[in-house]
This record gives structure tokens, sequence and C-alpha cells, in this order.
């Protein structure tokens, strides 16, 4: 650490860090547009502008000026701020006056900084330079004259995935982004792009027009489409009724987003968790089953312990439960099939996907590591043996302890299924399974419960709900410990999410 001086007042920085960084640290926001600290420093954008004691010129660009011991910072001088305000007017010469029908509006930092560090009139009369829309993707598009050539997407393309799809094409106030020849932006980071865009030139064509950000809840969460363990942003469109309490809401989940762990994902995410909304919002299920009918919970709840108790229980527990459900659900074997073999249904592991800098895992399936911490890594590992063995002998009472979306039991034991003399099931998905068990609970999605996973770095990570599951569906682990008779988790020895972030209100940003 070592001691420098913000605008009059004294602290200490780490040594090596930009001024921008030391100016975050001690609740100075240095505006810029072009620094990313996931991104080598561009310095282009000339944002960032502050008086430094060690330069001999008025202003410094922050991002590139590293702090020394002694070093005075000033981030508010009368010639920092008007060096501020013209940056601000070149980059909005040509700049569309789009914000009524921008999706970046509520979150742009071009709006931002205009207001806090613009002036309040432009003395450009010429025309404005007109640049085209592009598709860069099936999921990702560009609009040329909202670009502030700032090239954090080229370096983003450049440096973490080093597919290098993206370039800066063309001089001047023709520069623009374009497609590489014969590269089509279709890596599975490639999303990511969108996310570092400072203003509405990237656009996500999936969230295209369907919200303001102001009118949407936000839950931070953890992306359960993989071992890695993502941290994300959920932005949660609530009913009209009741948005001030996303709570008492079901929602629809309409934007998912990194939020930055540097343990884990730093300040990225992949593409199937980004793209996967269908998971939360369509397919689910809504009511609990028996025999194909809806039934009450009380006496589903009931008909599926004396089902459990009919009988030798063939347990099948999905990779997709939470440590808590984990424990629980092994006492519910313990007590209602002791000495049963286990097995774990899943998503089939696939090879991983490695980048430069991000590597996204072939296990997609977001507990392995806590199935194994419960039930032990060797059992774990024979995944669907135990199960189908059981179920050639016949006779015995199936039960899905939890499914994975879109999953359904492997096709070989499907075919032995009838055997079974009957299945039961605790799901939040209406597959066609539903109908076919004798009882199926409906649960909820990891957004909709607390809980923990264990990545596979062996990190438990903790999240809240963001959001109520849909009709009559309850929380996977209030299932279990009903089925216990207990409603207390301290008594089933478990943790809760306690302290992990959870919803904010509908319209806070940050």
């Amino acid at each position: 650490m070592i001691p420098i001086t913000i605008d009059g007042r004294k602290c200490e920085v780490p040594a090596g860090v930009n001024v921008v960084d030391a100016c975050r640290m001690h609740g100075v926001d240095v505006p810029h547009y072009c620094y990313h600290p996931g991104l080598t420093v561009a310095g282009n954008c000339r944002m960032c502008l502050v008086n430094v004691s060690t330069s001999r010129r008025d202003v410094e660009i922050g991002c590139a000026t590293r702090v020394s011991p002694d070093l005075v910072i000033d981030t508010k001088s009368p010639k920092v701020k008007a060096a501020r305000r013209a940056v601000l007017e070149f980059l909005l010469i040509n700049h569309p006056l789009d914000c009524p029908i921008c999706d970046k509006a509520g979150e742009c930092d071009l709006q931002n900084f205009s207001y806090e560090h613009g002036g309040d009139r432009s003395r450009f009369l010429e025309d404005k330079n007109i640049r085209a829309k592009k598709e860069f993707s099936a999921d990702v598009l560009y609009w040329g004259t909202r670009c502030i050539a700032c090239t954090r997407c080229v370096r983003f393309t450049q440096e973490i995935t080093g597919t290098g799809e993206l370039a800066m094409i063309n001089r001047g106030d023709r520069t623009e982004v374009d497609l590489f020849p014969g590269r089509p932006l279709n890596n599975l980071l490639a999303g990511n792009v969108v996310d570092v865009c400072p203003v509405g030139a990237l656009i996500d064509r999936h969230f295209l027009y369907a919200s303001r950000v102001w009118n949407l809840a936000e839950a931070d969460s953890i992306c359960p489409h993989c071992a890695k363990g993502c941290n994300v942003t959920a932005d949660i469109r609530p009913a009209e009724a009741n948005v001030d309490d996303v709570f008492l809401l079901e929602g629809e989940m309409v934007r998912v987003r990194p939020r930055h762990n540097p343990q884990v994902n730093q300040w990225w995410m992949c593409d199937r968790g980004r793209r996967d909304l269908d998971s939360v919002n369509t397919h689910r299920l809504s009511r609990h089953y028996a025999g194909g009918s809806p039934i009450a919970a009380p006496l589903a709840v009931d008909l599926f312990r004396k089902a459990l108790e009919s009988g030798p229980v063939i347990p099948v527990v999905s990779l997709w439960n939470t440590n808590e459900e984990m424990a629980a659900i092994r006492k519910v074997i313990d007590t209602f099939a002791p000495g049963a073999p286990v097995s774990f249904l899943g998503r089939e592991v696939e090879p991983d996907v490695v980048y430069p800098k991000f590597t996204v895992p072939g296990d997609r399936n977001p507990n392995r590591a806590g199935a194994g911490a419960v039930f032990g890594a060797d059992a774990v590992a024979q995944g669907i043996v135990p199960a189908r063995e059981a179920l050639a002998r016949g006779g015995d009472v199936l039960a899905f302890l939890g499914m994975a979306p879109g999953n359904h039991a492997p096709a070989d034991l499907r075919a032995l299924m009838p055997r079974a003399a009957k299945f039961v099931m605790v799901t939040a998905y209406a597959t066609t399974m539903v109908r076919a068990a004798a009882v199926a609970l409906a649960g909820a999605v990891p957004l909709e419960k607390s809980g923990a996973f264990t990545n596979q770095q062996g990190l438990a990570q903790a999240f809240t709900p963001g959001k109520k599951p849909p009709g009559l569906a309850a929380a996977d682990l209030e299932i279990y410990q009903t089925l216990l008779g207990e409603r207390d988790p301290a008594t089933l020895g478990l943790t809760s999410a306690v302290g992990a972030p959870g919803p904010r209100p509908v319209g806070a940003r940050v």
C-alpha cells in the first residue's frame, strides 16, 4: 500500500493500480468509456481525464496513469471539468438522440456522463454521419450510429476469447466496428460484448424492446447451467400488481447478466446460461399431480409419503439440487429407503470449451460436487446405473428427486420404468413424465429458492430467492421437510443462504 492524495484527501491504495481504480476504491468515480478492468488499457476515449502532480500537462488519462507514492490526484479542477465537457461534445457530435427507443436507456454511461459532466447544448450544425446497422450474429445487433469507438468489444474478442471476430474499420469520425471477413460472432462468450458496451451500440436481440430497465427488479443469483457457478444478476419483469415487492410476484425473467466474482467468473459468463430463459419462464409445473390429475398440496405430499412407504424404493437424485436439498434428500432416503443404492441424474458431460482467459466447463450440472460431498463421489460417478439394475428386477417404487430443465430419464431407463410398481417425482418442469407419475410434486428453480451450489473448484456459493415459484409450486427443501415432518431447517442440520445477495426493488440499479 502506498500513500496518495485524492481531491485533497489522504488515503492508501495498492501499488501499481491505475488512477481510475485507485479513485474508485475511495468512493470517487472517474468517468470512463474505453477502460474496463478485465481488458487491456486502450486510452482512446479520453474521458477519464484527471490532474496528477507528476505530469507537466494540465490533464492526463487516468486509465493509463499508474499511482506512485505521494501522488496528488485532482478529479474536480476547472481544467478537468472543461476537458471532460469537450470530450463529451466530440463523442456526441454524430451520436443520434435515440434515448427514447434505445434499450440502454436507464443504464447508459453516455446518458449519465452527459448529465454529470457535459454541456447543455451542441455547437455542431453539420449533418451527422450515419453508420449502418449490422447483424453480428443471431443474438447480437450493432447500431453503428450509437457507437463511440471505445473498442471494448474488439479487445474482448482478441483477449478473452482469442477468436478475433470484431475489428475497427475506417478512420476518424467514420470509424466503426465490423466483423472480420469469414468470422461470424458465434463463440460461446459472444453475449459479453453487449455487457461491456458502455452505450447502446451493441444490443441483445432477445432483450430488444422487451422492457425498460427501470421497470425490472434485480436478483443476484448463481447460474445453474454448468459446474462453474457463474455469479449472475437476473432481471425480472414483475406482474402489474404489487410491483414494489418482488417476493409477491411470479414475474418473468427477461435477462441474465454476469456479476463480478474474481474467484469464479471474473466479469463474464457463457451464452448457455444467458440464453436459457425458458428454464425459468416456460414449461413449468405449477400444480401438484396424482395419477395425471391436479391435487391439493397436503394430499399430494401424503400420497408421496405413502408411496415411499409402500415398498422398496429406487431413489434417483438430480445433480441440480442444492446442498441443503441434497442433505434433506439423504435423510429422506435414510428414512424411507435405508441402504438403497442411490442413482444420480443430470445432463451429460461434454468436452470443456477453452478460451485464452475463460473456460466453459463441459459438466453442465451445477452441483455434482455438492452431491459428492453428501453421498460420496464414487456413488455419484455411477450415475443412473443402480436404478437401471434395480428396475431390471422390477416391482420397486421409482422416485425422481429433482429434475434438470427438459430432463427426462434416459431412454433405456424409460424402457424399464413400466416394470416399477409406480414412480413418483419432485420436479419444477411440466414434462410428459408428470402425467404418467403416481404423484408429481411441483418444485422450484434455483432463482425461486434459497440454497447453495458447490462448483467444480469446491466453492460453496449461496443464493436467495429472486421471485416466487409459479402457482402452487413450492421450494424443494420445503417439500422434503414436510415429508420428514420437519418445519425448521435447523432440525435437519441444514444451513440456509442467510447473507447471500438477494433481490433488489423494482427500478434499483447498481
